[in-house]
């Protein structure tokens, strides 16, 4: 089974800490909570998540990678590095050095936009989630 396109993302959001709660991963990827949910169910059945209950909310649960996911991570970031040197290195000259003073704006942008209020828990489709759940 090939993992689709949003798996890579959501697993890589999981490898920058130990535990995490399925809302904050859901606000964090700008997604509701039932589409994490969905997308957690699926990393478990492929080994790539561990869910534990949430000892401070037993209602809750925690993510942990597992070992295999730190793995394949560690692959797929070797590939898109090369992936993305051998694009680079094709350019002319002249639109490598436009890449290059381009890249501190492009962080700004970044940095706005998951900065900007209300924007980090909006959905993809534009609904506002609020602790991981579409609001109503």
């Amino acid at each position: 089974m090939r993992p689709s396109r949003g798996r890579p993302r959501a697993s890589r959001r999981r490898s920058r800490g130990r535990r995490r709660p399925v809302s904050d991963a859901a606000e964090e990827l700008c997604l509701a909570g039932n589409s994490v949910s969905t997308l957690v169910n699926q990393l478990v059945a492929l080994g790539l998540l561990r869910r534990e209950v949430d000892p401070a909310d037993r209602r809750a649960a925690l993510l942990h990678t597992t070992g295999e996911a730190v793995e394949r991570l560690a692959a797929w970031r070797a590939r898109r590095t090369l992936l993305v040197g051998e694009v680079v290195a094709g350019l002319s000259a002249e639109d490598r050095a436009a890449l290059t003073a381009a890249l501190p704006a492009l962080h700004g942008v970044a940095g706005g936009l998951r900065g900007r209020p209300g924007e980090s828990g909006r959905a993809l489709t534009g609904t506002p989630v609020a602790e991981g759940r579409a609001e109503r």
